[in-house]
């Protein structure tokens, strides 16, 4: 799959239509009240969301800042990203980072209120959860994290 178009009365992509392929670039067009794609990441119209990466991330990736939510399945089997920097636009994770095997640690900013049940599911080499905010402020902790409760660590009193 080389090019793929999104024409302008798509209403609904699945965040892992294109999973495993990070060849190609992805257009949409301009006029698709929906969506918007940058660098083959999709985001809603108004880039408040991130729905999918659809390349391959090696190392670390900084999501940009004016991002308030992250899409389930945005991250799905980035296996190479390494670590992560979430903004402090954000308020939503959804079940966003299922077999991100490469990621080891992330930090969860104060402005995070809600995180999806299994938004670490399968991410195996996950040791650590830092969330500034105060134990229990958001519930389901450890969110499907392999290593459960004893990765998460509360950043505040």
């Amino acid at each position: 799959m080389q090019n793929i178009y999104i024409g302008p009365n798509v209403s609904s992509i699945h965040p892992i239509f294109k999973y495993g392929n990070n060849y190609g670039t992805i257009t949409i067009d301009a006029s698709n009240p929906n969506y918007s794609i940058e660098n083959n990441e999709l985001y809603n119209k108004d880039k408040t969301e991130l729905l999918g990466i659809y390349h391959e991330i090696t190392g670390e990736y900084i999501v940009r800042e004016g991002i308030t939510k992250i899409g389930d399945m945005a991250f799905h089997n980035k296996r190479s990203m390494t670590s992560i920097q979430l903004p402090n636009s954000l308020k939503e994770i959804g079940r966003s980072f299922n077999y991100c095997i490469g990621l080891t640690s992330i930090y969860i900013p104060n402005s995070v209120e809600t995180i999806g049940a299994s938004a670490f599911a399968n991410a195996d080499n996950l040791q650590q959860i830092q969330i500034d905010k105060a134990k229990g402020e958001i519930t389901g902790s450890p969110w499907g994290a392999i290593r459960g409760d004893r990765i998460v660590e509360w950043l505040r009193n």
